[in-house]
């Protein structure tokens, strides 16, 4: 099939005919819908453009206008052709002077957009209500096929022009194809300014990032076992992963697909906020293990509790997470579990508190059981999930904030300076809170 076979007229060099063959036959070869037509589409207009500009370099008087001298044909009686020329309109505008102009508006900001101005102020001025228009469209089909193509431009261009892209329906203005068209390339554009961004952070972010990136566009037909030992880099991969996934799905297939395969699911891996929090309560209950009677059984129930919420438990659903039955068991068993632990937790510390004060008489243990219950309602506060959850997590995932409550405090103050003041603070107070706990049971 010849060129002109698929924009569906015969050979010519006139660039205007070309652009509504093409306009025509992109309603039925949309990119979206069509690929492979809009393909062979854009090469028959591209190569029908090339034609056309060959044989206007040998004439180069040739120019664009706006409605072109047309002759018509009429038949008379005798059946005789006789030819009658109607008068061509004034040119305002050459085919070079639109793609010059679409060129600058994209590369060339700044001076495109004075020459923005001064063209449209002579279309304006010397030019028809019709010829405004289709200025407007064949600037439009022009910025369409200008590579780097940015909303932002189009806004700009928009505004001047008038062009209403913000209206419910403006394909008066600028027709439904060239609308599809120009979203098009702006979406081109912004896919490939991500991949450059990605490209960029792969040489210029953090270790992390760096490394995450380099495994991603990598072409390993595996996925390497040390990537679960070096902190927070699986999580930093599945972050990249998800973005991708929901603002530039095209760039998938440029990604390494074992490495996406791995991404898809839960993945047991270290963190920074595991290794930091095994530290905090290590160092913790080596500081409070001497004053509360050395290694006891409820010191060893405690750190084994502590270990369970913050490790075990996340551990097992990743695991069983493939497997209905053993999960719901496991679930079934945590909420109950934690049921216990909770009241167990704020009740040890509720006795603690009231065997703490010597003085005899009902105000005192009145007054510090009310003062328990408030602390106890901004500690449940504190940790309650954000989100909505199962009722059956409920209470597990209340244990594990809990435990997980040093580094969420690191976290909700950005991890600024003043954050390890109230750090410091915060491991007082856990201190005391795991002692008084310790020593309350031994006592029983």
């Amino acid at each position: 099939m010849s060129i002109w076979q698929t924009l569906d007229i015969a050979p010519t060099e006139d660039e205007s005919e070309i652009r509504r063959a093409y306009a025509r036959q992109l309603k039925k070869n949309r990119p979206d819908t069509d690929p492979t037509g809009y393909q062979r589409l854009r090469e028959a207009f591209d190569d029908a453009k090339r034609l056309a500009k060959e044989g206007k370099e040998k004439d180069p008087q040739r120019v664009l206008v706006d409605e072109p001298a047309a002759m018509v044909d009429r038949q008379e009686e005798t059946d005789e052709r006789v030819t009658v020329f109607l008068p061509e309109r004034e040119a305002l505008y050459t085919e070079q002077e639109i793609s010059a102009l679409a060129y600058k508006l994209v590369n060339e900001e700044i001076s495109g957009i004075a020459s923005l101005k001064h063209l449209s102020a002579r279309i304006n001025g010397r030019g028809s209500l019709e010829q405004q228009r289709l200025f407007s469209q064949r600037l439009a089909a022009a910025l369409a096929e200008q590579a780097g193509l940015t909303e932002a431009q189009l806004d700009i261009v928009a505004e001047m022009l008038n062009w209403r892209i913000h209206d419910y329906d403006f394909s008066h203005i600028i027709p439904l194809y060239l609308q599809h068209a120009i979203n098009h390339q702006i979406r081109q554009t912004e896919i490939l300014r991500a991949w450059q961004k990605m490209e960029a952070e792969g040489k210029q972010g953090s270790w992390r990032e760096r490394l995450a990136i380099k495994l991603l566009r990598s072409e390993r037909p595996n996925v390497p076992f040390w990537i679960r030992l070096l902190p927070g880099l699986i999580e930093t991969m599945a972050t990249r992963y998800q973005y991708v996934l929901q603002s530039f799905p095209e760039i998938l297939p440029r990604l390494n697909p074992f490495i996406l395969q791995f991404l898809q699911r839960a993945r047991l891996g270290l963190t920074s906020a595991g290794l930091f929090l095994l530290a905090f309560w290590g160092f913790l209950f080596s500081a409070i293990l001497p004053s509360t009677g050395g290694i006891t059984l409820v010191s060893t129930i405690t750190i084994a509790t502590l270990i369970f919420y913050l490790y075990v438990s996340d551990m097992v659903l990743i695991s069983a997470h493939s497997r209905p039955r053993l999960l719901s068991a496991f679930l079934g068993i945590e909420f109950l579990l934690s049921l216990i632990i909770i009241q167990w937790f704020f009740g040890g510390l509720y006795f603690a508190a009231l065997s703490a004060i010597t003085t005899p008489g009902l105000g005192p243990p009145l007054l510090m059981t009310a003062i328990f219950l408030l602390l106890s309602a901004i500690a449940v506060w504190a940790v309650w999930p954000n989100r909505k959850v199962p009722a059956i997590r409920l209470p597990g995932i209340i244990m594990s904030r809990l435990f997980s409550s040093p580094w969420r405090l690191l976290e909700v103050m950005n991890f600024a300076w003043y954050s390890f003041i109230w750090l410091f603070i915060h491991y007082f107070i856990c201190a005391a809170v795991m002692a008084a706990l310790i020593n309350q049971f031994s006592e029983r």
